[in-house]
């Protein structure tokens, strides 16, 4: 990956995109952004996975559409 600086309009919004990538993927984990010298040199993403019996939103019980 080529170093990205902070003025670099279309660097930025390449990181603009894979964010809202993962928001529509409904990523869960997280998405570390390493800085050297003002620019981005690195994304490390790490997805948490959650067992199938423990699948529900992070919203909690009082939002479940069962009642």
């Amino acid at each position: 990956m080529k170093p990205i600086t902070t003025q670099d309009p279309q660097a930025m919004s390449s990181v603009e995109r894979i964010l809202r990538g993962l928001g529509e993927q409904g990523f869960f984990g997280t998405l570390e952004v390493k800085f050297e010298a003002g620019r981005i040199v690195l994304l490390r993403k790490t997805e948490t996975l959650r067992p199938e019996s423990d699948r529900r939103d992070n919203r909690g019980p009082a939002h479940d559409s069962t009642t």
